[in-house]
């Protein structure tokens, strides 16, 4: 009997859990023949491959370099630009001369603008050291449009349009307009950002004021749609309808969705699997469903925001090129021991421990190297039941998207006021095997959820099944 299956991966954590490694074995250990993607392509999914290939991916599937196609879906946000660079690179390191033949994109898949960028940019500069956190590419910025002036938006289609000049033309006006006081040439900037992100904001200002910048975004963007393959509901319907393996492969982690997610330092995008799995059944999909979340062995979070185990120590020992990875727009790497009470919410929010099928847990080999694995399952200073249960366990809040919205930014607060109760597990003189066994039980114990993969490694190889 032919198999018809989609494995959805879901990070758990605040992203940077390793989605991209995972989908990527699971990717080769079943010969998926798609990958699906959701979310936006501010995603930096890295893939190792055994014989020695090194890519973060964005747009393209996590099983490019074994072949497998990427279908972008009408719940992904491309930006072209981006999209460009990544499959010349493709083409030009990795030799997939005929990249653009692996893709193909919803009709209806929403496109960001470098207006966009330029704006989600002077935004977080405006901030100044109240940052909440951003990517810096401007997908945040493109979906608040979308819904306030829907009639801007940019879709696929709309990238080869007669009618795509006006509408970046449209988008730029409107911009300059917020953003006129900054724009305007008797600005002082030293009013409005720090001294040291002048240089940065003249940039993007004379961007802005750059009479040919729109003929450039123009050309780009004709030049995308010339190569890519435009799809419609029609396609991802005969998809769904095809025998063999695929995979769901979705940015950012569930504790940064727009609603659920620990305000202000959230996404714009919704991130619950459960919104990705109904656009497969709205398409009729009939097969499988494998649900895997995933996690590393300790807690990491890129930018601002809440984490209640970062420890100064572990993240130096576990992310010692920790500085190489900041920018100015996400901020510091963080880490600190494996939050279990985060991740119980994680789980809780895409629907309880039912809703898996198993975790997949990453970076063990790191742990290995520090002899000892720490983790957190309940916290100090989290009494208000308003926001707790009465055994410490975060509480998910239902009620309206504003209500929700306002009572995740009072939680926020509580958590920032919380310390961690940790427990610590001598591994130094422990076998692999028993490391393990050891892990297992843990993750089955707090989350009743069985580990079904585990890494000690960056490649396939180094990727264990359980």
């Amino acid at each position: 009997m032919k198999e018809k299956k989609i494995f959805v991966i879901v990070d758990i954590g605040y992203g940077d859990n390793v989605k991209g490694g995972t989908a990527h074995k699971v990717g080769v250990v079943k010969k998926a023949h798609t990958f699906i993607k959701v979310g936006g392509c501010q995603c930096s999914h890295g893939v190792s491959t055994s014989d020695g290939k090194n890519n973060n991916f964005h747009h393209f599937g996590c099983g490019t370099f074994e072949g497998s196609r990427t279908y972008i879906s009408e719940r992904m946000v491309i930006e072209p630009f981006r999209l460009l660079i990544e499959a010349n690179n493709l083409r030009d390191e990795w030799r997939i001369h005929n990249i653009f033949d692996y893709l193909t994109i919803d009709r209806n898949c929403l496109c960001v603008t470098p207006f966009h960028t330029l704006s989600s940019r002077f935004r977080e500069l405006l901030r100044k050291d109240n940052p909440k956190g951003i990517v810096g590419v401007g997908v945040g910025e493109t979906l608040r449009d979308q819904k306030d002036f829907p009639d801007e938006a940019i879709y696929a289609k709309d990238l080869g349009s007669p009618s795509l000049r006006k509408k970046l033309e449209l988008v730029r006006e409107r911009k300059f307009e917020e953003f006129k006081n900054i724009l305007s040439s008797d600005c002082n900037l030293l009013d409005y950002f720090h001294k040291a992100d002048i240089k940065k904001a003249s940039e993007f200002i004379d961007l802005f004021h750059d009479g040919d910048f729109i003929n450039r975004i123009v050309d780009v963007f004709n030049k995308v749609y010339s190569q890519i393959t435009i799809t419609d509901e029609i396609y991802f319907k005969s998809l769904l309808e095809k025998d063999g393996v695929m995979v769901m492969e979705s940015s950012h982690g569930v504790l940064n969705d727009r609603l659920y997610g620990f305000q202000p330092h959230v996404t714009e995008l919704r991130i619950l699997p459960q919104l990705n799995i109904e656009m497969l059944n709205k398409y009729g999909f009939s097969g499988d469903l494998v649900k895997l979340g995933t996690t590393r062995a300790y807690q990491v979070r890129h930018g601002a925001g809440s984490i209640v185990t970062y420890d100064q120590e572990m993240t130096k020992n576990l992310i010692p090129d920790g500085n190489k990875l900041e920018n100015r727009w996400q901020g510091k790497v963080r880490a600190g021991a494996l939050d279990f009470v985060s991740l119980q919410y994680a789980i809780d929010i895409c629907g309880g421990p039912e809703f898996f099928d198993g975790v997949s847990v990453s970076w063990l080999d790191q742990i290995e190297l520090l002899k000892k694995w720490d983790i957190c399952d309940s916290y100090n200073g989290n009494n208000d039941l308003d926001f707790f249960f009465p055994n410490g366990k975060i509480k998910v809040y239902k009620s309206d998207d504003q209500a929700l919205i306002e009572h995740q930014k009072l939680l926020t607060m509580q958590l920032d006021r919380c310390t961690p109760n940790l427990k610590s597990y001598d591994i130094s003189r422990m076998p692999r095997k028993s490391f393990l066994g050891l892990c297992s039980s843990v993750f089955e114990e707090k989350l009743k959820v069985p580990v079904k993969m585990a890494s000690f490694g960056k490649s396939e190889n180094d990727r264990i099944l359980m």
